[in-house]
């Protein structure tokens, strides 16, 4: 008789072991799973503030390009200026015909002087012309860019709003 209690004690001990090991297991899944959920919430604040980061390089961007669309705007327009002051001055000097230049002036180094000048005039205004070409092509990917960088801002504030919305779910 004792030894048939003894041993169902011994099975009552083995099975009170058993339900011991498998709480001390519980017990590590759940010390696990909250880890995991720190470790989970820790990565998503970390991802918020790449986001965020990524936002004020973005818009530090576009106030660069915004910056540099002005200085082009204003370039152009000095351009212009130049150019139309150029045909103008051209204009003025082609009105007058060779013959009345000739006859007008008693010295021909001044009409060298006005035929040199009329020359570097032209100079100037094709030069011109191709500075503003260019200008005018940097304007147009610098606005490219900028269009580019507020998408990746629109983008980059959706993200975020995710992201705030995912650790406000959880």
């Amino acid at each position: 008789q004792k030894n048939s209690d003894i041993d169902i004690l011994e099975k009552e001990i083995s099975a009170f072991q058993s339900e011991l090991d498998s709480l001390g297991q519980q017990k590590s899944s759940l010390n696990k799973s909250l880890k995991e959920l720190d470790l989970t919430r820790k990565k998503l604040n970390a991802d918020i503030a790449v986001t965020q980061k990524k936002i004020d390089k973005t818009n530090l961007e576009i106030q660069s390009l915004s910056s540099d669309i002005g200085k082009k705007e204003n370039s152009i327009g000095n351009n212009m200026k130049s150019i139309a002051l150029g045909i103008r001055n051209t204009d003025e000097f082609e009105e007058q015909s060779m013959l009345t230049t000739l006859l007008s002036e008693d010295d021909f180094s001044v009409i060298w002087d006005d035929l040199d000048n009329l020359s570097t005039i032209r100079d100037n205004l094709r030069e011109n012309v191709i500075e503003l070409k260019k200008v005018k092509g940097e304007l147009e990917g610098t606005k490219e860019e900028t269009v580019s960088a507020k998408n990746k801002l629109t983008m980059l504030k959706s993200k975020l709003a995710d992201q705030h919305k995912i650790i406000v779910e959880n």
